[in-house]
């Protein structure tokens, strides 16, 4: 007919299983009537329903008898496993789940004519339409039709994950795995190790090439976790934005906070110093003419967190630095202006290659290779550095460079190679409630 069809896909108990297991992964509660705990007794931890628990069926006992039906014609007559005998795809990876399905298809017309029972459906429809909706609600809509609005849009703008979904998908994708043994309540983690000699390196966070459109710098900076002869150091910190999904990425590397005893800024802006509080026990060094140019520029007009910068003047375990010196056993400050006056290039000097930290000297590929830069104070000055940068890099075979915001990448054959695969994305509130995300990918 003129309406759309008729489509009600539903399972015969209160809630979904899905929906008590995301429950579970977000640490919320389900109301009382979702289901019973393994004792039978009405809970509201999602845990206690999906470990030995029951989702409750809808209509009580009436639901219950649906429920048996639906088993009966999926499972007993299909010769699928039934009686609970259906295996966990969730947990149980040893077996098949062995689920039974059940079919049953109607030709319409042989009960009325065709076009009489489309105009019949029309009809039924638009009176369904018709209802006068209660108060605090818009609009009756037949099963399906939510549904189908939902399809229309999620064609226009991507598909619609939570963000702990989102996270998942990608990780698992990363690894290689499924979303559900990559483990949905976890966050997106990015564990790029590397060994190197003695020194084991972390990039903790990796470093974005690009800038907003409408709404300013992203500030989405490299953070490295360097752990070698007892001490753990860390180079940079991140901006704001990220300090809860750093203190994340340091407990699942069991590091706290507190036991880090080493911080190199490579630079005073705030993406990449702004964190340093975190950090109350660390030996804190940045860049003796970093420090003082930062304490100099107008206030309200830079990227530079002028009380955090006032405050690290005075801070007791501050270290500032010359170019070539030593800063942390075998780590080199190298002065690189140009982003920044006093901008600091940090090397690592291990027994089978070097490991260059560029910050922002060198923020990202398109800058090394092209020998410009965005966001100089002086594009000679820069180009300068990126030489200097280039010189590091070429010294021994194998060397490694992180920049500030892009990739770690080797050179191949004379060539910029990068050695990690890129991970970007932004999950968006674009619907009607906050179960409803887009993620937008900002990968190749």
């Amino acid at each position: 007919g003129s309406e759309l069809p008729f489509d009600l896909d539903m399972s015969p108990a209160v809630a979904a299983r899905g929906k008590i297991r995301r429950a579970a992964r977000r640490g919320e509660k389900i109301p009382i009537g979702y289901a019973f705990d393994a004792q039978g007794r009405p809970t509201t931890d999602p845990n206690a329903a999906l470990d030995g628990g029951v989702v409750l069926p809808i209509g009580g006992p009436k639901g219950s008898g649906i429920s048996m039906l639906m088993d009966i014609m999926g499972g007993v007559i299909s010769g699928a496993a039934c009686a609970g005998d259906v295996g966990n795809q969730f947990l149980d990876y040893d077996r098949p789940q062995n689920v039974g399905h059940f079919f049953l298809a109607m030709k319409p017309d042989l009960f009325i004519p065709k076009d009489e029972y489309l105009k019949r459906m029309d009809t039924l429809v638009q009176r369904v339409h018709a209802i006068p909706p209660a108060e605090g609600v818009e609009e009756i809509l037949m099963p399906g039709e939510r549904e189908r609005r939902f399809e229309a849009t999620r064609r226009r703008t991507g598909p619609a994950l939570s963000p702990q979904g989102s996270r998942g998908l990608a990780e698992g994708s990363r690894q290689g795995r499924t979303a559900v043994s990559a483990g949905l309540p976890y966050a997106l983690r990015v564990e790029h190790p590397m060994k190197i000699n003695d020194y084991d390196i972390d990039i903790v966070v990796q470093g974005f090439p690009g800038k907003s459109v409408c709404h300013g710098g992203l500030g989405w900076s490299s953070v490295v976790l360097l752990r070698a002869h007892g001490r753990i150091l860390v180079v940079d910190t991140g901006g704001f934005s990220m300090r809860t999904m750093l203190l994340k990425r340091f407990a699942e590397r069991k590091v706290k906070p507190a036991e880090v005893t080493d911080l190199l800024l490579t630079h005073s802006h705030h993406d990449h110093s702004v964190n340093y509080p975190m950090f109350p026990n660390a030996r804190i060094v940045i860049g003796a003419h970093e420090l003082d140019w930062s304490l100099t520029v107008p206030w309200g007009e830079t990227p530079v967190p002028e009380f955090y910068m006032r405050e690290l003047k005075t801070y007791p375990k501050l270290h500032t630095a010359k170019d070539g010196e030593e800063v942390f056993p075998g780590i080199t400050a190298h002065l690189a202006p140009g982003h920044t006056p006093g901008c600091m290039v940090y090397v690592l000097h291990a027994p089978d290659k070097d490991v260059i930290f560029a910050g922002d000297a060198a923020k990202n590929r398109a800058e090394l290779v092209s020998g410009t830069t965005d966001m100089t104070y002086d594009d000679a000055v820069s180009k300068t550095s990126i030489d200097a940068i280039w010189t590091l890099w070429r010294k021994r075979p194998g060397n490694i460079l992180v920049p500030g915001h892009d990739v770690p990448m080797v050179l191949e054959n004379g060539k910029t190679k990068y050695i990690d695969k890129r991970e970007a994305a932004i999950s968006a509130w674009f619907g009607d409630d906050m179960e409803t995300t887009t993620l937008f990918k900002l990968t190749l």
